[in-house]
């Protein structure tokens, strides 16, 4: 016999990690006490390796590759 509700929407998780709160928030759109800016995405490199434009260096007036 199944249980009399779904397992699945029956349990609440509580999250301690404040960055994972501000995503969820984020994500749902939920009104809360952080500021838009708090809950903004940080940007931040995933990788070491720069981009074809940061690599461009200004040599006697016309720019090159290293």
């Amino acid at each position: 016999m199944p249980p009399p509700w779904n397992w699945v929407a029956s349990f609440v998780g509580i999250e301690i990690n404040v960055e994972y709160v501000k995503m969820g928030l984020r994500r749902l759109s939920i009104g809360s006490h952080f500021s838009e800016i708090e809950l903004a995405k940080v940007k931040k490199r995933k990788t070491k390796n720069l981009s074809k434009k940061s690599r461009l260096t200004v040599k006697s007036g016309v720019l090159s590759t290293k």
